[in-house]
């Protein structure tokens, strides 16, 4: 049966049909990455002694399993001596092991020790996309620095998810700079230019300082400016004509005759340079043409700088592919942004055999599109071979074993993406 139901009763006396691989999935699909999850005290460190480092309570979410230390208790993790004049890096990790479809599994927090050395590198750890049939998958939450016979440091390696309260909280914050954006023209402008929408359309508003307010709108799908005492109205309509105040002109030809017979009366005014005369049979100097566009001006300047806002915004999310270099039928290529870099190797390997702890180089990023510290992910078909991308940048297949690796044909499929 390929589709199996989960949230519905099963006839009485039988076998359980919900496991735990089934909440699995969906944890999986809710957080959507290994986590631990924002409770408690999130799992956070102390270190008792150089071979003692305890683990507080919290929530851990690996491959959409999930595991605790209750409220208030902890977990020590035993660290083995170090050595005189040696280095070494142990991991601290969240292992779940699975015993199949409905089998028994392991669930615990585990020490992976790492190999003394004069350079200290972490161990290897193996995660298995369980959702896809794997069986095994460590979620690093610790690494532990241990030089000669001491504990020096303790880095957390894992990422705290947020919850939907704490994102709610970060969306209404976006939603305030939203709204920021468009008080700041109004701040700039003390007030007197607004830009809103109502049940009209997309508004703008202009207050003259004597408090006249003049209102630019798209009410009934027609380009509409008016006062807002309603007395002066000038309506552009879809179609192509022109009313000013209910002076309806179609037609230069056949109207212009009654334009002028409504305008005559115009000669007549009384002009004012202001924009506060309220009295009957005056008109406008043209000189507030220059006030009215400074107004304009000022508004557009200010939309200019927020498109420019937008637009590097934009760039800087851009993405581009480039290719580092290709060796032994595999290609290393990446797609960099201002804030994310992802390097991708594809190709079938031709055969090696490479030396302990030996790599096969395509090339280096450029500064700035470089992690912070060196990740990788093994190849499927080579046990001990990994896709590593280092701190100077340097994208290559790297053997992390103490031992010669020679292996033939293989495939190498895989990308790693970190913050720049």
């Amino acid at each position: 049966m390929a589709f199996k139901p989960l949230t519905v009763n099963t006839p009485v006396g039988e076998k359980a049909h919900i496991l735990a691989e089934d909440d699995a999935a969906l944890y999986d699909g809710i957080f959507g990455e290994d986590c631990v999850l924002k409770l408690g005290e999130q799992f956070a460190s102390k270190t008792i002694s150089n071979n003692v480092i305890r683990v507080m309570d919290g929530v851990v979410v690996v491959g959409g399993h999930v595991g605790r230390i209750i409220k208030g208790d902890y977990e020590d993790m035993m660290i083995d001596n170090g050595i005189a004049d040696q280095k070494r890096n142990d991991l601290i990790v969240a292992r779940f092991q699975s015993g199949g479809t409905g089998g028994a599994d392991t669930y615990s927090l585990v020490v992976v020790k790492g190999t003394p050395g004069s350079t200290a590198k972490d161990p290897a750890i193996v995660q298995e996309d369980l959702y896809a049939g794997g069986k095994r998958r460590d979620y690093p939450l610790y690494r532990v620095r241990i030089e000669n016979l001491s504990v020096v440091g303790v880095d957390k390696l894992f990422k705290v998810n947020r919850n939907f309260k704490v994102l709610t909280e970060e969306l209404d914050k976006t939603r305030e700079k939203i709204d920021s954006v468009n008080k700041t023209l109004e701040e700039r402008t003390n007030g007197k230019v607004k830009i809103y929408g109502d049940a009209e359309g997309g508004n703008i508003r202009i207050t003259s300082p004597n408090g006249v307010i003049w209102e630019i709108d798209a009410y009934n799908d027609n380009l509409r400016v008016y006062c807002d005492d309603g007395s002066v109205s000038f309506n552009f309509l879809k179609d192509g004509t022109l009313n000013i105040a209910d002076l309806v002109i179609s037609s230069v030809r056949t109207r212009l005759s009654e334009f002028i017979g409504k305008i005559k009366n115009a000669a007549y005014c009384t002009v004012v340079n202001n924009a506060t005369t309220t009295g009957a049979g005056t008109v406008l100097d043209g000189r507030m043409g220059k006030t009215l566009n400074d107004k304009i001006a000022s508004v557009s300047t200010v939309a200019n700088e927020d498109r420019l806002r937008l637009n590097k915004v934009e760039v800087n999310l851009s993405r581009a592919t480039n290719t580092l270099g290709s060796a032994y039928g595999v290609t290393a290529k990446y797609r960099t942004n201002e804030y994310m870099t992802t390097v991708y190797f594809y190709g079938q390997h031709v055969g090696a055999s490479m030396g302990a702890y030996q790599a096969i180089g395509f090339g280096a990023l450029p500064a700035g599109k470089r992690p912070l510290n060196k990740i990788q992910i093994p190849c499927a078909g080579v046990a001990g071979l990994y896709m590593t991308v280092d701190a100077s940048g340097m994208a290559c297949l790297f053997n992390e074993t103490p031992n010669t690796l020679s292996f033939g044909k293989t495939w190498v499929n895989g990308h790693l993406t970190f913050v720049n």
